[in-house]
């Protein structure tokens, strides 16, 4: 006959195995950096799943609403986002700077480029709308 400790070490072998589902994202919370998504098994709602399995600095896909995302556990109360299947924007950030910010002044400084000749400064940079519209498209993918 089975002691108590073994019956309940059975009866909880399972919460705290790692598993994962596949779900729909129904919101998406760039402030926070959690979703909100339906498992396609019918199961209960997933709430502030995270995007990061630590939060934090990092990297971070934002996922479309509506598209299918996998979201695994750690426990049956600990869930993170492990893939994505529509990305719908992208943070990448270290310690003192993002990717964003860093390519945005990139930019900016090459849109207002001078080069000094003989005769004087040079006139404006002659693609600078070209220049400003990836600068724009950069927002867009690094919307957050």
């Amino acid at each position: 006959m089975a002691n108590i400790s073994d019956i309940i070490r059975a009866y909880t072998a399972d919460e705290h195995q790692p598993y994962s589902v596949l779900a729909k994202v129904t919101a998406v919370d760039k402030t926070n950096n959690t979703i909100d998504c339906e498992p396609l098994d019918d199961s209960a709602e997933l709430l502030e799943v995270r995007l990061q399995a630590q939060t934090g600095k990092g990297l971070v896909l934002y996922p479309v609403v509506g598209s299918d995302v996998v979201v695994s556990f750690f426990s049956k109360d600990d869930a993170f986002v492990a893939m994505v299947s529509q990305v719908e924007s992208v943070a990448l950030e270290s310690q003192n700077e993002s990717l964003f910010q860093l390519l945005s002044d990139l930019v900016d400084e090459v849109s207002s480029l001078r080069v000094t000749t003989n005769q004087g400064p040079s006139i404006e940079v002659i693609n600078k709308p070209a220049i400003l519209a990836i600068k724009s498209r950069l927002k867009n993918l690094f919307s957050k």
